[in-house]
């Protein structure tokens, strides 16, 4: 369906003409309070266990199939999610074993 804005116009001129008391498109939208945005954090809570959950799921596959690229790859992963979620000390760690790995690596 192609959008023809000749049509669109006529649909506000027709309410400008025979609807002039209906200000819909002229209100302004509600403003939400910014402060206290709603969160849902039973919901919150559920995805990030599932997303861990997945990523550990992952991780131990990796292991069993004994593909060492993969679980660097995940540790890269499990780097972020350490720092994004504030538990720095386990961010610090993997850090140093992903530093350790690239320069055992490299030489």
């Amino acid at each position: 369906m192609k959008f023809d804005v000749d049509q669109f116009s006529n649909v506000f001129r027709h309410e400008r003409e025979f609807h002039p008391d209906c200000n819909e498109h002229n209100a302004e939208p509600e403003k939400e309070d910014d402060k206290n945005p709603a969160q849902d954090y039973l919901y919150n809570y559920h995805r990030g266990k599932l997303a861990f959950g997945l990523i550990l799921f992952k991780f131990h596959d990796a292991i069993k199939e004994g593909d060492g690229d993969r679980i660097f790859n995940i540790y890269k992963m499990a780097l972020f999610f350490y720092k994004a979620g504030g538990h720095k000390k386990y961010a610090y760690v993997v850090l140093l074993y992903i530093v350790k790995v690239v320069a055992i690596l490299s030489v």
